[in-house]
């Protein structure tokens, strides 16, 4: 079991990484994603923009660190959350397990019917609202098992920052996904549904 999360902190003269965030700085700053075994051992840290989404950068210290540390479990807080991980960290055969701030707000999904839910999960089948859309996973699973490859070939090899050629793919997918559908409106034609690869709260999904 591990964990990870970001701490932001100010900076003085130049850096190409700082950013003005005047929430939290008076100036500049900038944040440092790390990696912590339940051993209480940091495995990993990162200097990253701190405007940048750290779910992006989960992975890459979590698969590429040159520990003996059995970790088949990690959690993040809110920020560490994307669709496109849980996906990736179960297609590598390991456990994202998030703790989500406002759960009750964001849209989570069943594979079967209320009741049988209901009964399966006493305290977690109220949260789970919206039927599983098994024709979206069936329509996005080939470019789900391209980025999987891509990021357990790219930390077998050592190169860095696997997951952020998995975000780049997600980017390219969700760019040609909203080019179809353009081009679907244009035609008179329904528009596809693009790839959720981030949690939305209710009333916003993607």
């Amino acid at each position: 079991m591990s964990s990870s999360d970001g701490q932001r902190f100010p900076t003085r003269g130049k850096s190409l990484t700082a950013r003005a965030m005047n929430t939290f700085f008076a100036d500049e700053g900038l944040s440092t994603y790390t990696h912590v075994s339940d051993q209480h051992s940091t495995y990993g840290t990162k200097v990253i923009v701190p405007t940048t989404r750290e779910a992006h950068y989960v992975l890459d210290d979590f698969l590429g660190n040159a520990t003996d540390l059995p970790i088949d479990e990690h959690a993040t807080d809110t920020h560490g959350v994307t669709l496109i991980n849980f996906a990736l960290f179960d297609l590598v055969g390991k456990a994202l397990t998030p703790r989500i701030r406002d759960l009750g707000k964001v849209t989570l999904c069943r594979d079967d019917t209320p009741t049988v839910i209901n009964a399966r999960y006493p305290h977690a089948g109220p949260l789970l609202t919206d039927r599983l859309d098994q024709d979206l996973l069936v329509e996005v699973w080939p470019d789900l098992l391209r980025m999987v490859v891509t990021v357990a070939w790219m930390s077998n090899s050592g190169i860095e920052q696997p997951a952020m050629a998995a975000r780049n793919r997600s980017a390219t997918l969700r760019t040609s996904r909203s080019s179809q559908s353009r081009s679907s409106t244009a035609n008179s034609c329904p528009p596809k549904r693009d790839v959720g690869l981030e949690l939305q709260p209710s009333g916003k999904r993607r």
